[in-house]
């Protein structure tokens, strides 16, 4: 079916994979599994097309060490882009629906950035948050996703897309060589 797709110019898949553990997807009842999850984002890869990922940290019963094992999966598949993004209650959701009375803070009318579970606004989650951007820039910065993105982009000669890759590529570069500059190399992300 992907070499169907890349055949008929598909450059693109974006899965909402949301979690690398299996007691995760069955909380948040995606009818999925960890290894088909896997097996998507190699044969997507291996078909040609660009592999997007967006992955839930914090959903309802997920632990500290469950996000640890997401971020393991996506460092390990390196898809070829992705996203950590916080749970967020949005109306007419099940999370949002089984919410108990004032577990949810903020209004939606106003702002969507600024809706929480009541959980979500202790000092501890708010960390928990910082070190989810932090997760995410680590891979970002890392050689093999760097690596990764850079033979993408040779292997598909799009000048555009090269140029702006490259240029990435090489800010990335810049970046971290930056920071071993700043702190010996010992906060890099």
């Amino acid at each position: 079916m992907l070499v169907k797709l890349k055949k008929a110019g598909c450059r693109a898949i974006n899965y909402g994979m949301e979690s690398g553990v299996d007691d995760v997807l069955k909380l948040m009842n995606k009818k999925t599994t960890s290894s088909q999850n896997e097996s998507a984002i190699i044969r997507t890869k291996n078909a040609g097309i660009l592999c997007q990922t967006t992955w839930i940290a914090g959903f309802p019963g997920e632990t500290p060490e469950q996000w640890e094992e997401t971020v393991a999966f996506v460092r390990r598949l390196l898809p070829n882009t992705f996203g950590f993004y916080d749970c967020l209650p949005y109306p007419n959701t099940p999370i949002y629906t089984n919410a108990s009375e004032g577990e949810i803070v903020g209004d939606w009318s106003i702002q969507y950035d600024d809706i929480y579970f009541k959980d979500q606004m202790r000092p501890e989650i708010r960390s928990f948050r910082d070190k989810i951007a932090k997760d995410q820039r680590k891979i970002l910065v890392s050689i093999p996703f760097l690596w990764q993105t850079f033979l993408y982009l040779i292997r598909r000669p799009n000048a555009k897309l090269f140029v702006y890759g490259l240029n990435v590529f090489i800010g990335r570069i810049r970046r971290l060589s930056a920071l071993k500059q700043v702190d010996g190399g010992k906060n890099i992300y």
